[in-house]
């Protein structure tokens, strides 16, 4: 068999590092010619980019409430049944552990090989309780959250195969060196120093660090401007009105440029000089590669899978999290170097350890080994 038809489950209808990656992995494997449906648990940004890419989904809301009945599992089963019925996959593969349990369950009964994608959280309580129905392969995303797994579930089934696959990412999407002057005009901010954070509004992608950075940055030099990007997935907006909050007591909102969600991260990277990952948990860190391959020094905090990605980058940084003194320390001298970085070796090391070319590979590998 060559041709394979996959379907993918969504854990959210939002644009983060999650569902980014899932986009890209399924634009490859249909431009590899395979046949790919994804099921998207609501309206959104990302059924808005599937609609654009021409990939087919249903809107199918597959989450589980605090208040799950019976019936509403039964019901839910059932759904679930006659959607893969009616479709027929060969595989099914799980975006993320929270939209498992009960996906796994119609699978099975309709034997379905299926394929669970760890991209967040492994603790015990979560894998006893979403992981009943056994996968066939789990995949991870960064070797850290492999390690993390096996430490937390030290009895965890050994003939379920256990896979490290990295996020999906296309070189040609991040270095736009030609459009740079033309986004930074648009930003109206030519002449300064742009430092970014990428990332939804949420506490821990580290937002209060990157902005008493900045202040403490802004008492060196005025030449800066401080450049946020992302969206808060919190229906109160809490997350946006603290930082908000938290630019105006700092008295910095003339040096904040906020730009909230946005499709093109290539284009945002271009503009930049610096990007900063002050997160303080990254079980990846796609953000990361993707300043590297924009060919930009990157300052990450120095956790989870950003060691992974940056220990060996050319001009990649680690600081300790929270440390708002090191990543001031970090990004001045970045500054003071006039970005005379390397930056080519920056985007040859991603491209030989991230590229697409080479995590594509890996996992038709593991589609085929499913289907044997």
């Amino acid at each position: 068999m060559n041709r394979l038809k996959l379907m993918y489950l969504a854990n959210s209808p939002h644009i983060g590092g999650g569902n980014r990656s899932l986009l890209r992995m399924v634009q490859k494997v249909k431009g590899d010619g395979h046949d790919v449906f994804i099921l998207v648990p609501g309206e959104g940004k990302l059924v808005e980019l599937l609609t654009k890419e021409n990939i087919k989904y249903i809107i199918f809301n597959h989450r589980v409430s605090n208040k799950f009945s019976k019936i509403d599992f039964i019901r839910k089963l059932f759904k679930y049944i006659k959607i893969f019925y009616s479709y027929s996959p060969d595989i099914i593969h799980v975006n993320d552990l929270f939209c498992y349990s009960i996906a796994s369950i119609a699978a099975r009964i309709l034997n379905i090989p299926l394929c669970c994608h760890m991209r967040y959280s492994v603790e015990q309580n979560s894998v006893n309780y979403y992981l009943k129905a056994l996968p066939d392969v789990i995949i991870f995303n960064s070797h850290y959250m492999k390690e993390l797994f096996l430490e937390k579930n030290p009895y965890f089934s050994l003939s379920v195969k256990k896979e490290v696959i990295y996020n999906f990412f296309d070189p040609n999407d991040y270095y736009c060196p030609n459009i740079r002057n033309t986004i930074r005009n648009q930003w109206s901010a030519d002449a300064y120093f742009l430092v970014g954070v990428i990332g939804n509004l949420s506490p821990q992608k580290g937002h209060n660090t990157f902005l008493r950075m900045a202040k403490e940055v802004l008492k060196i030099s005025r030449n800066f401007r401080f450049v946020i990007i992302g969206e808060d997935l919190d229906p109160t907006n809490c997350n946006e009105l603290y930082i908000k909050s938290l630019i105006k007591e700092l008295n910095i909102e003339e040096f904040v440029i906020w730009l909230g969600f946005k499709d093109n991260i290539g284009e945002v990277l271009s503009a930049l000089d610096t990007l900063v990952v002050p997160s303080t948990y990254e079980p990846f860190g796609r953000v990361a590669v993707e300043g590297l391959l924009a060919g930009l020094p990157v300052v990450a905090s120095r956790i989870g899978g950003l060691v992974e990605i940056l220990e060996g980058a050319p001009c990649g940084f680690l600081v300790e999290p929270n440390n708002v003194k090191e990543f001031v320390d970090k990004v001045l001298e970045i500054y003071e170097k006039e970005k005379r970085y390397p930056v080519i070796l920056n985007i040859e090391y991603a491209i030989n350890n991230f590229s697409e070319k080479v995590t594509y590979q890996k996992l038709k590998s593991v589609y085929f080994d499913m289907i044997k």
